[in-house]
C-alpha cells in the first residue's frame, strides 16, 4: 500500500499563506495502519516541530486523510537565513 509520507523523509503542511511559526514540520519515522480497525486512515509517527528553524522537536503522530495536505520539504539557505521550504519530487 502506498502511504501519503515515507519513513525518513521531512514533510511540512502545504499552508501557504500562514505565517512560519505555525506550519508544521514534521520527520517521519514509520507509518502503520491500526491495528484493529482497518477503516480508519493510516497513521505516520515521527517527531515535528513549528517551520521555524531552531524550535525544538517533539514526538508527533499524523494521521494520514485522504487529501492531507503534506509536502516533502528540506532546510535550505536564504537570503534570510535557514529555512523549511518545499521541494519538488525527484528531488
Amino acid at each position: 500500500m502506498k502511504y501519503l509520507m515515507e519513513p525518513g523523509k521531512t514533510y511540512m503542511e502545504d499552508q501557504p499563506f500562514r505565517a512560519p511559526e505555525t506550519v508544521m514540520v514534521f520527520k517521519c519515522v514509520a507509518v502503520a495502519d491500526h491495528p484493529t480497525d482497518a477503516s480508519m486512515a493510516p497513521f505516520a509517527f515521527g517527531f515535528g516541530t513549528p517551520a521555524h528553524p531552531g524550535d525544538s522537536w517533539r514526538s508527533s503522530v499524523v494521521q494520514l486523510y485522504e487529501g492531507s495536505k503534506w509536502v516533502r520539504c528540506d532546510l535550505l539557505s536564504t537570503d534570510r537565513g535557514p529555512r523549511w521550504l518545499p521541494i519538488k519530487d525527484g528531488e
